[in-house]
């Protein structure tokens, strides 16, 4: 039947939908105890009629950035920079959500019981494979540095693969070759950056030599790898004139382990990181990086689930390519003449 002409309220959809007005509220307040199947259906209704509640909310809309490491990293620090200074003087009340991948519970089902109202996902690779369901849950959710096919989920990427041979691209201009690589194969950005490395000193007609490569084991902190990678790095390849880390921090620390080894940086050999991180600007030297711009992901991501909460899910989520540039600092210089160690 027909719903007859009138002001919509609670009541009234509760009615038209056969439900209570209880199962309604729930829906409304992202309350817990309505299944996946009854939630769509609400969903799709109010999104139908465009319905908004008209009374005052106990709390702010809360927002989840989920995260799988209690320890949070230079990355995910300067990703909440850009959530936050977007969300000040929103209603949106924005939480980290600490998530472990080998615990029971779905993430979908603590955000239910927690009742949030969006989410972020920064790199998601331990929640591959809960995104399809996320994304037929109805929640706002946006992924940050990764392309995800699916409908429902907005995406905010770079190219990583653009990335790298921006950088190996300059340190071949300022005339090195012999350029190493301390990196990673666990994340799929990680790959794309390496294989942008490959491509791109491939296409300078330069071979790589495998003891040119130092790849990061799985559960390793990325500035620890930096530091100890380095180090074996250049005992069997002491031909380098530059090193390209797959990461700031990694770069970082193995700039730390370079000065323990009386290897001046750039005088005797060159950095090259990604991301520009705060401390990249500070390590001793200043590190050259591609620059990602973490803060602006961050901002265009909570810009995009508060515009499609506020037009109640008629404005569809944001899917950008950010680009990266170069920023060069005092971590790099032609390459030296004379032989690394004696």
């Amino acid at each position: 039947m027909a719903r007859k002409p009138g002001k919509i309220s609670v009541s009234s959809l509760a009615a038209e939908l056969g439900v209570s007005v209880a199962t309604v509220s729930r829906v409304l307040n992202n309350r817990i105890g309505v299944n996946e199947e009854k939630r769509q259906e609400i969903l799709a209704r109010l999104q139908k009629y465009n319905f908004r509640i008209n009374y005052p909310r106990p709390r702010g809309v809360k927002i989840a950035m989920v995260t799988e490491h209690s320890s949070l990293s230079s990355y995910v620090t300067a990703v909440l920079d850009g959530i936050y200074g977007y969300s000040r003087g929103t209603e949106l009340q924005v939480n980290v959500l600490i998530y472990e991948k080998h615990i029971g519970e779905s993430l979908l089902s603590i955000l239910r019981d927690q009742q949030y109202s969006g989410v972020i996902l920064p790199s998601p690779i331990w929640v591959s494979s809960q995104l399809e369901a996320l994304a037929a849950s109805g929640l706002p959710v946006v992924v940050i540095d990764k392309t995800v096919p699916i409908d429902g989920i907005g995406c905010i990427d770079h190219d990583s693969y653009a990335a790298s041979r921006l950088a190996v691209d300059y340190l071949v201009s300022i005339g090195h070759r012999r350029i190493g690589y301390l990196g990673d194969r666990h994340i799929q950005q990680q790959k794309q950056r390496f294989r942008g490395y490959l491509d791109a000193m491939r296409d300078h007609g330069i071979g790589v030599k495998p003891s040119w490569c130092a790849m990061r084991p799985y559960m390793l902190n990325y500035m620890t790898f930096g530091y100890t990678g380095f180090g074996r790095l250049i005992v069997r390849a002491p031909e380098l004139t530059a090193v390209l880390a797959f990461d700031d921090d990694a770069a970082i620390g193995a700039i730390s382990r370079a000065g323990e080894m009386g290897i001046r940086v750039p005088e005797r050999l060159s950095f090259f990181g990604f991301k520009d991180i705060l401390p990249a600007r500070y390590a001793n030297p200043p590190l050259s990086t591609v620059r990602y711009p973490m803060e602006q992901a961050g901002e265009l991501a909570i810009r995009g689930i508060h515009e499609f909460l506020e037009g109640n899910g008629r404005k569809p989520l944001p899917r950008l390519m950010l680009p990266s540039s170069l920023v060069i600092r005092k971590s790099t210089a032609p390459p030296r003449k004379d032989p690394l160690l004696s």
